[in-house]
């Protein structure tokens, strides 16, 4: 079970901070949903990665531990 919760905690980690940014930048624009009329700049580039680190530390890294601790001899 422990080794499913790591894998499960980074392919959503990959998924989210690789994929949600990319999406966002890339496909949102070409569906006519431009939510950033700056132009996508430094600032948005920062706030994409700061969310995806938000995630990492509030989800994936509780996983992981959990995991690691659910792997343990006991």
């Amino acid at each position: 079970m422990s080794n499913s919760l790591i894998d499960v905690a980074v392919v959503g980690t990959i998924g989210y901070a690789v994929g949600l940014p990319s999406v966002a930048a890339l496909g949102l624009p070409r569906a006519g949903l431009d939510w950033d009329p700056t132009g996508y700049g430094a600032s948005t580039w920062l706030l994409l990665a700061v969310g995806g680190v938000w995630y990492s530390l509030v989800f994936a890294v509780p996983l992981v531990l959990l995991g690691v601790v659910f792997a343990l001899p006991t």
